[in-house]
Formats: C-alpha cells, structure tokens, sequence
C-alpha cells in the first residue's frame, strides 16, 4: 500500500476495460465522451486491494471467483444485481458482496461523477457467517465512518511523495483488515466466552500478548488467533471485563508507551519518532488522542522532560 496506481478507461478506447475482478463479460459507458479512473493502492501483506473509483456512469457485469468485496458509494448511486436480488446504494450506506457473479450500474450524482472505495479481500477469505453468492450490508455506521476516513487519509499519503514509510501502510493495512472484518461480522455466529473467570483468563491472556507485539502493526484477528479464539470472542470478553474493545486496548498501550519514552528521552527523540517507535504512524490523528488521554500534547511532554 506503498503506492498509488492510476488507471484511466474511456469511451475512446472501448476494448480497454477494468478487470479489477476475475472476469469481466460487458462493460459499457452511458455516454459517448464516458470515462473512468481507478486509483489503486498497491496490496500489502495481507493482500487486500483498495481501488477508488470515479466514473461518469457505466454498467458492467462481471465474475468473482474466491473474493469479497466491500464498497463505500461517496456520491452518486450504485445498483448491482446478485443471486437475485438488486442492492440499490447511496451514500452513506455500505455493502459487500462475495464471490459471485454480478451485475452493476454506477449511476452519476449531481456533478455528473460517481464515486467510491472499495476494498477487495484477500483470494480465499470470508468473515466467519458469510455464504458465497450474497450481499451484506454491514451495520455499523459509526465503523463504516471511520474505515471511508482511513482510505481517505491512506490514498492522501500514497499520493503524497515522502509524506510515510512502508511501516505506516503496514499499520493502515492492519487497521483495514480489523475494520472490515468488523463490519462484515455474522452476529449470529459469534462464539462469547463463558462468565467471569474464562473471560479473565483469556483477557489476560490477550494483555499479556499486546505487550509483546504492540510496536508492530498487528491486528485482533492476529491476536485472537495466537489466542486460538475467534475475534469476536476476544471483543466480546475485552467488553465484558474492561468496558473497551481490543483495539482501544492495544492504542492504550501505545499511547502510555509513547509517554514512557518521551518522559526518558534521548537527545535525537521526537514526537514523530517517538510516534512511529510505538506503532502510532499519524503524528496528527495521534496528538490528538494522547491530549485525550493525558491532558497535554505529546510535544509538552517531551519539553518537560528536557526542562
């Protein structure tokens, strides 16, 4: 996720089509001076695609063998048809769909441009509870806020020389694959841990762990794996045992460990490297949650330990 790639496709060169699934059968634009730019962030570790799309409305049917999609429509309208059923979107509104095969209509707002994200799992995976050949709509509003304004910032740093190192994008790529699969989560086959001690023992199990990976960009379903537990399990016993979810925990940590080594500082610490030490890669987004935390900025802290 290092990069952004930009590929552009028009009505002038109709044989030259997307092909951002496995198999594109038709593909046509509404109008005849029709367009279409896909910006893609260049896939990290874990294999995730994340495209942002803008057209000037276009209908194409394609084919997904063995991945998921999830699609966050920022202006205009998105109609697809899958098993059936038609998935009319807006703004505002999510929605994923696993493999299948799909039809769509991507209908321009009223500045004549449709625009979105989507992120595209990787080959092989499905949250837990999700069938093949269905859509989702995923429930959590909130969620679905935060993950649009993670792409946005993602894209605004790929697209900016110098302005990150790799590391951070492998954070950003952590952080989408905690997201999504929290919003494509079947609440009906969540596994909870049993009352009071279970879900002690496996909380402090999860502590003890996050102590040990926290300054790498590691994400629940890794922890809730070297768990042996499913993630919603984990969410469910960090609910019930400490009011928060993992991921605020594991930002807690940080943020407690970025004071520690701006409290005892070297001559060459900053608050970036500071920052960056403890897995915390947006200095901005991250001052700001250490004031919250703490009551003053990172770079107050530093100056009163240099005195």
């Amino acid at each position: 996720m290092t990069h952004c790639a930009i590929s552009r496709f028009s009505q002038a060169a109709p044989d030259d089509i997307p092909n951002l699934f496995s198999r594109t059968s038709h593909f046509r634009f509404f109008d005849a001076d029709g367009s279409l730019t896909h910006r893609a962030l260049s896939p990290g570790r874990r294999g995730y695609r994340v495209i942002a799309v803008e057209t000037t409305g276009h209908c194409a049917s394609f084919t997904e063998a063995d991945r998921t999609a999830l699609t966050f429509p920022l202006s205009g309208r998105s109609v697809v048809e899958v098993a059936g059923q038609v998935v009319d979107t807006r703004p505002g509104q999510g929605f994923a769909i696993t493999p299948s095969d799909r039809t769509s209509r991507l209908c321009p707002g009223p500045d004549g441009r449709y625009r979105s994200f989507t992120i595209i799992g990787p080959a092989g995976e499905m949250p837990g509870g999700l069938r093949a050949d269905a859509w989702y709509r995923p429930r959590d509003d909130r969620l679905q806020r935060h993950c649009i304004d993670l792409l946005q910032l993602a894209f605004g740093m790929a697209e900016t020389p110098g302005a990150t190192r790799p590391a951070a994008f492998d954070a950003f790529e952590a952080l989408i694959d905690d997201m999504v699969r929290g919003l494509l989560s079947d609440s009906g086959a969540v596994t909870r841990p049993g009352p009071g001690r279970d879900a002690a023992r496996l909380v402090g199990r999860a502590k003890d762990h996050i102590a040990a990976v926290y300054d790498d960009a590691v994400t629940i379903a890794d922890i809730a794996a070297r768990l042996g537990v499913a993630p919603r399990t984990l969410q469910a016993a960090f609910q019930a045992q400490c009011g928060q979810t993992p991921r605020a925990y594991l930002n807690q940590v940080r943020l407690e460990q970025m004071r520690r080594l701006l409290q005892h500082s070297a001559p060459h610490t900053s608050v970036t490297s500071a920052a960056m030490s403890v897995g915390l890669f947006h200095v901005g987004r991250c001052s700001q949650a250490y004031r919250l935390h703490f009551g003053e900025l990172p770079s107050q802290t530093l100056a009163r330990a240099r005195g």
